[in-house]
């Protein structure tokens, strides 16, 4: 990467942090389940408006602007050049985990990083969690199933070269 793009990139990214005064919680994070495992980047307690901007109210059907609070928040850093449709579906199982180990996120977002510019984008994507953890979910199944039928051809493979060799052996 450019190096001035990447001062860029670090000073944007600080100039927000700064802004939504984030405290971070987990970073770097390491969780798993009987299902899965990840590193989730950032989970952070932060002011609500990061995210709970006009578009975000307008699409939620509430009054701008949103009474300031303090929000729970997962955060999934991107390095990229736009926001991509299974882009929540990754952060949707962080945020399982982060509920399953009483965490108590509130919302989820992705801090999208241009790497042509270093410019920084954050979208919220909470009102997607549970139809993207249900695609996640059906993803890992299908992974299992895969990797259950690689195993077992495996075994298949293996047998049937124990088998010859045996055969080779008898001559």
């Amino acid at each position: 990467m450019d190096r001035n793009i990447y001062e860029k990139l670090l000073k944007n990214a600080w100039d927000w942090i700064d802004q939504h005064h984030v405290e971070p919680i987990l970073v770097e994070k390491a969780f798993s389940n009987e299902g899965w495992a990840g590193t989730l980047d950032l989970f952070c307690e932060m002011d609500s408006e990061g995210f709970k901007t006009k578009r975000w109210c307008k699409l939620r059907g509430v009054k701008y602007p949103q009474p300031h609070q303090r929000v729970r928040t997962l955060i999934d850093w991107k390095f990229c050049n736009g926001f991509y449709d299974d882009m929540p579906v990754k952060l949707s199982a962080y945020f399982k985990l982060l509920e399953e180990y009483d965490y108590n996120p509130e919302a989820m977002v992705i801090g999208r990083f241009s790497k042509e510019t270093g410019s920084l984008n954050v979208k919220d994507y909470t009102n997607e969690y549970k139809e993207s953890l249900e695609t996640f979910q059906l993803a890992c199944k299908l992974f299992h199933l895969n990797f259950k039928n690689y195993l077992e051809n495996l075994e298949q493979e293996a047998e049937r070269q124990r088998i010859a060799k045996a055969e080779r052996n008898k001559k």
